[in-house]
């Protein structure tokens, strides 16, 4: 997680390990050694609430909202911006519209083609700053509907 304002990275990165209530075989092997020692999302909600403030969090895919969600039940963030169906909107008839579809022409891939997090936060302040230049100007101030609540 980055604090972004203005379009640039003004804060972080901040990351909370939590520990999984996935599958381990849904889980990357990459993962399972910061996993297995990670503390449960009780402890570890208290830091990242207190991160994201009252800031409006941008993310890119439903699914990463919904395990916030799912794992922070009474939390209720100043906003919820969702860039995938922003950009589907934007740009209609993409192969696809993950961030590694978007942006793995970046040196900063890694070498299993996931994206680092600088990288990634990097690819959605991106995404935001070239949507909102699309998007006709009264269109911008509800997100067309696609803001998250």
């Amino acid at each position: 997680m980055y604090h972004v304002d203005g379009g640039v990275m003004a804060g972080g990165p901040f990351g909370f390990w939590a520990a999984t209530d996935a599958p381990w075989a849904e889980v990357p092997i990459a993962c399972w050694q910061n996993l297995t020692r990670s503390p449960d999302w009780r402890t570890v909600a208290p830091r990242l609430t207190e991160v994201i403030g009252e800031r409006t969090l941008v993310v890119h895919d439903q699914a990463r909202l919904d395990v916030m969600r799912r794992h922070l039940p009474d939390w209720q963030p100043a906003g919820v911006v969702l860039t995938e169906p922003l950009a589907r909107e934007v740009w209609p008839g993409l192969n696809g519209y993950a961030l590694t579809a978007m942006g793995t022409r970046s040196p900063l891939v890694r070498g299993d083609g996931a994206l680092r997090a600088g990288t990634e936060a990097q690819l959605v302040m991106m995404l935001i700053s070239t949507m909102l230049a699309t998007v006709a100007p009264g269109r911008r101030a509800d997100c067309n509907g696609l803001c998250a609540t």
